[in-house]
């Protein structure tokens, strides 16, 4: 016979692994289709997580008198609202990403222009999403070139040409705004000197 919702999490309060397991097992479906709307890497843990938390912290007391479909109600309203909160949290941590280090790529360099993280970041915005977060993740945060793909879902291959083809975007609009910074320096230079 096989377990009630309400004694799976009697059991698995009581350390009953074989309880979780089919806690678990009864919302491995919703759990995947939650994770594949979070769609990033470890979307998948931290809703099991969120089920292992559940588990330990629910008062089965209060619940004693619940119906199966209440106690399934329960855990999908808990598992729908973890996933915004995921979400939410994710966004977060990707905005936090798009913050750019400058310094990253000043050593091949040696001009600065005045305002560098202005600079940077227009540069950043200057990139496709995918290639921004590619140069973010490599360079900001020291991910490899199969961490990226795996967040992405794509081949290690394609996250290196998305990273070799922003690399390339950004020296090439750090060269071009170079130029216009000497040109504007050597035109006020000249305008100074044909004053004397």
């Amino acid at each position: 016979m096989e377990l009630t919702l309400y004694e799976a999490l009697h059991n698995a309060q009581n350390e009953d692994n074989e309880a979780v397991c089919f806690i678990i097992e009864k919302f491995k479906r919703l759990i995947k289709k939650h994770a594949y709307q979070l769609n990033y890497y470890c979307a998948k843990t931290d809703l099991v997580i969120a089920i292992l938390e559940l588990i330990q912290t629910i008062d089965l007391d209060r619940m004693r008198a619940a119906h199966e479909g209440e106690l399934v109600n329960y855990f999908v309203k808990i598992l729908y609202h973890k996933k915004i909160d995921l979400h939410r949290q994710n966004l977060k941590y990707i905005m936090e990403q798009l913050h750019f280090n400058p310094e990253i790529f000043i050593s091949e360099f040696s001009y600065e222009p005045q305002d560098l993280s202005f600079f940077w970041t227009s540069a950043l915005n200057e990139l496709p999403y995918k290639q921004r977060f590619v140069i973010v993740q490599k360079y900001l945060y020291s991910f490899t070139d199969v961490e990226i793909a795996s967040q992405f879902g794509i081949s290690r291959q394609a996250a290196n040409r998305l990273k070799n083809r922003a690399l390339k975007t950004l020296k090439d609009y750090y060269k071009d705004n170079i130029m216009l910074e000497l040109l504007r320096e050597e035109q006020t230079l000249n305008e100074v000197a044909a004053k004397y």
